[in-house]
């Protein structure tokens, strides 16, 4: 009976799991990212719930995230700003618990202002150096898991 009773309490604890989404603009997600340089690595990872790769590399992003102690993952989600409570629900159902943020800019403005390579391509990742802060390695589209691991390797190592 005691089992049950832990049980229902964590699921219940899980369904009030508050997922904190938050609207920024390329300036504030830039800012937020520099405030880590000499502390942290910083994974940046832009994506859509209608990108089959951005939600593919989901999992994995969350494992890194996990697995690295020195590094932060920052989720952009890049969608319309209706598509709010659907965002909110899948990050909730994927246990993010750290917060998140969503556009809140018009795409060329953002696109631009996050990084002048980016074509707005999905998904786009930038992962940034501890040490310095700087940009170690930047790619658009899906790519293998070792890419993202060598990647976080060389932000911890520089």
């Amino acid at each position: 009976m005691k089992k049950v009773f832990y049980l229902t309490c964590f699921i219940f604890f899980l369904a009030c799991e508050k997922v904190e989404l938050i609207p920024m603009t390329s300036e504030q997600i830039i800012s937020q990212v520099t405030k880590y340089a000499g502390e942290k690595a910083v994974l940046l990872n832009f994506w859509s719930l209608y990108c089959v790769p951005c939600v593919d590399k989901f999992p994995m992003l969350m494992e890194l995230d996990e697995k690295f102690e020195d590094i932060v993952v920052i989720l952009v989600n890049t969608d319309f700003e209706d598509e709010y409570h659907k965002v909110e629900k899948y990050l909730k159902v994927n246990h993010v618990v750290s917060p998140s943020y969503i556009k809140d800019e018009k795409d060329e403005p953002f696109i631009n202002g996050i990084d002048p390579k980016w074509t707005g391509a999905l998904p786009f990742t930038i992962v940034f150096s501890k040490e310095t802060g700087n940009v170690v390695d930047l790619w658009e589209g899906s790519m293998p898991d070792l890419r993202f691991e060598n990647a976080v390797n060389s932000a911890l190592n520089s």
